[in-house]
C-alpha cells in the first residue's frame, strides 16, 4: 500500500478532500496520480494536517493615552 496526497476532491472507497490522505494500491489508483493524487514521499508531513505554528506572544498594549503637546513658552 501506499500514501498520496489528495489535490483535488474525489470519491473513492470514500469522499476525499484537498488535504486528506489516501492509502491505495498502486494499481488501484494509477488513473488518479497527476489528477487527484500526488505520492507521498517518505518522512512527508500531511500538507492538510500540518502542525501549528507556534503561538505568537503578543505585549499587551500599554495605555495608549496621547500624550499632552509641549506648548512652547516664551523665554523670561
Amino acid at each position: 500500500m501506499t500514501e498520496y496526497n489528495v489535490i483535488r476532491p474525489h470519491s473513492g472507497d470514500k469522499e476525499y478532500k484537498v488535504g486528506d490522505t489516501r492509502t491505495a494500491r498502486p494499481i488501484d489508483v494509477a488513473h488518479l496520480v497527476g489528477r487527484c493524487l500526488e505520492e507521498k514521499k517518505a518522512g512527508e508531513p500531511d500538507k492538510g494536517k500540518a502542525a501549528k505554528p507556534a503561538d505568537k506572544k503578543v505585549a499587551k498594549p500599554a495605555d495608549k493615552k496621547a500624550e499632552q503637546p509641549v506648548q512652547n513658552q516664551a523665554a523670561p
